[in-house]
């Protein structure tokens, strides 16, 4: 998985991995965080799961690689 593969800001439904049918959620937290909150849930809410912080976009992809995600991204 590249960074291009990894929507920011989009729900996307793990089809692969840890947590196979979860949905997880990318946020951009730079300005209050300085990094990247990755949330995990089992339906399409940030209040209903866990995350993850990371420092950088390629600190995300390193996350989602060695969770093995695939990820289906919702419109």
């Amino acid at each position: 998985m590249t960074n291009a593969d990894i929507l920011i800001g989009k729900w996307g439904k793990l089809l692969a991995g840890e947590r196979a049918g979860w949905y997880v959620f990318v946020q951009d937290d730079s300005a209050d965080t300085g990094g990247f909150i990755i949330f995990q849930s089992r339906e399409t809410s940030i209040e209903k799961g866990f995350d993850n912080w990371v420092e950088t976009l390629d600190g995300v992809c390193r996350f989602f690689e060695f969770a093995g995600w695939s990820v289906e991204w919702l419109k």
